[in-house]
């Protein structure tokens, strides 16, 4: 089968500047979405996240779009 791209990012050492049309984090008109309990939910469907896979920290939802924070577990920056 041939690839689908579901989701497309950067990822940067630094904070980046924020993108066109985002201005004001979490985006205006953004409901946020409980991840507290993902990797926990994820687990039990059989998906084993390590410590550093499991770096979301928050993530909101604004029609079709979906915005996230992710960073890295303290501790694994510099081995990145």
């Amino acid at each position: 089968a041939p690839w689908v791209r579901h989701a497309s990012g950067q990822l940067g050492a630094e904070v980046a500047a924020a993108a066109a049309g985002l201005s004001v984090w979490p985006p205006e008109d953004a409901v946020a979405v409980d991840v507290s309990d993902l990797y926990e939910q994820l687990a039990e469907r059989g998906y084993g996240y390590g410590p550093v896979f499991q770096g979301l920290r928050a993530v909101w939802r604004r029609g079709d779009e979906v915005f996230a924070e992710v960073a890295l577990p303290a501790g694994e920056v510099e081995s990145a």
